[in-house]
């Protein structure tokens, strides 16, 4: 995320687009930045879009950079998947593959809250 801010801040900003990126200030003034000013792009990790919630023209494009699969190298994760698999599931139909679409479709939900809201989902997971 920092890396894709730092490489695009620049150019928007000198077309007159602020630039807010997760992590250079109090989340709650973020938002409050993001939500009061026209054509204002917020750099964030799935934290940050899972919990904000900004219906109407403010909010027109949520990018994820991959699928949103849980981490393999979570211990909670990894004891939810054995948990699935000692009942006779798979790991991966069963739980991991439901979360991510779960997850998924948060992603959307940001975008669309009203009936009226417009924008796009862009998923840069080349795998």
């Amino acid at each position: 995320m920092r890396m894709v801010h730092e490489q695009i801040a620049g150019p928007l900003h000198e077309k007159g687009y602020p630039v807010l990126c997760q992590g250079d200030g109090a989340l709650s003034k973020l938002r409050e930045e993001f939500e009061q000013r026209d054509e204002v792009s917020l750099f964030g990790v799935r934290s940050l879009w899972e919990g904000i919630d900004v219906p109407g023209k403010s909010l027109l494009f949520v990018f994820m950079s991959k699928m949103p699969f849980p981490s393999l190298g979570d211990p909670v994760e990894s004891a939810r998947v054995a948990a699935v698999e000692r009942a006779g599931g798979n790991g991966f139909y069963d739980y991991f593959l439901p979360k991510t679409i779960f997850t998924f479709k948060q992603g959307f939900g940001r975008l669309l809250r009203l009936k009226e809201d417009r924008g796009a989902v862009i998923l840069l997971d080349k795998r």
